[in-house]
């Protein structure tokens, strides 16, 4: 098995390759700039350039593509106009592998792509065949797109394509603007958390989690969407109240304060049936024993820079 992984130098990247290196496979990984890694052959790409895509397919030649490159900028992604160039990258690279004979691929979408407006998912969950589809957002729009051009791709040019629906991912090496990071350092300066909707009920995974799901599917045999998510949903309150402990200080709130409006009260949470019947996945963290080793990074990280500030 010889598999690439695009984005390799990004966030879930890192995990993912982290993963991959605990099983007897050639790894070659893509990005933009090549990193030092022992466990892997690095190759440095630009995906948006059509000849760069054509050519690192042609000197890997893998036989299974785990493809994670995107725009991830936080917050300017969303509606990011890189994302409709994203689209087309990525069955242009889909076309290349299955071309030279590759035979299976991970793709990676997003919870985005449903209806978070679903009345089923006050009390329900999303699932991948029964929550309908109804993308808000450019960055949204487009991984729908992806998934309904591969898929076709898939059948025509006869390779299986799995696409992972990824939920809200936290973890080590985190953007400092992201949910979890901010939490932390609130917690670390004994401020009470800024939420502007503290009762929303999301679906959290821990990137090292991620991974390994991104793994096991890329093992297994499933194709079409499967959600990749802990299949537990954390009201974003408990979430602050959950790093406060491991951080071993006291939010100053004790009570969340209540909203109206369906925006304040989104719940979104993922059915994993498929993704737990379907691979050999094992989750290894419950939701404060994943904290704990990254409240301590940010912590190392806090003690190592005396002139980070706490906002």
């Amino acid at each position: 098995m010889r598999i690439l992984v695009t984005g390799a130098g990004g966030f879930l990247g890192r995990r993912v390759l982290e993963s991959l290196a605990q099983l007897d496979v050639e790894v070659h990984a893509s990005a933009r700039h090549a990193a030092d890694n022992s466990h892997v052959r690095w190759h440095a790409a630009d995906l948006l350039d059509p000849d760069q895509r054509r050519r690192l397919i042609q000197a890997i030649d893998p036989s299974h593509l785990v493809h994670l490159a995107w725009t991830t900028e936080h917050g300017a992604f969303w509606e990011s106009p890189e994302n409709r160039d994203w689209v087309l990258a990525t069955i242009d690279l889909l076309e290349h592998f299955a071309d030279a004979g590759g035979t299976r691929a991970v793709l990676i979408g997003s919870c985005a792509e449903y209806d978070w407006s679903d009345p089923a998912l006050a009390a329900g969950r999303c699932r991948e065949f029964a929550t309908p589809l109804a993308p808000i957002s450019e960055y949204a729009r487009a991984k729908l797109a992806t998934f309904h051009k591969a898929s076709e791709l898939a059948v025509r040019m006869g390779i299986d394509v799995a696409w992972a629906r990824l939920f809200f991912l936290y973890g080590i090496e985190e953007d400092e603007s992201r949910l979890v990071p901010s939490l932390i350092r609130s917690a670390f300066s004994g401020e009470a958390p800024e939420l502007h909707h503290p009762n929303r009920v999301l679906d959290f995974i821990d990137t090292a989690d991620a991974a390994d799901a991104l793994v096991a599917v890329l093992r297994s045999d499933l194709t079409g969407p499967v959600n990749v998510a802990s299949g537990c949903g954390v009201r974003l309150f408990d979430l602050a109240q959950a790093i406060a402990r491991v951080a071993g200080t006291h939010s100053a709130r004790t009570e969340a304060p209540p909203h109206e409006g369906e925006e304040a009260h989104l719940r979104l949470v993922a059915d994993t049936s498929r993704l737990l019947t379907g691979t050999q996945f094992d989750p290894k963290y419950d939701l404060e024993a994943s904290l704990t080793p990254i409240v301590a990074w940010w912590r190392s990280k806090q003690d190592s820079n005396p002139n980070t500030s706490n906002r």
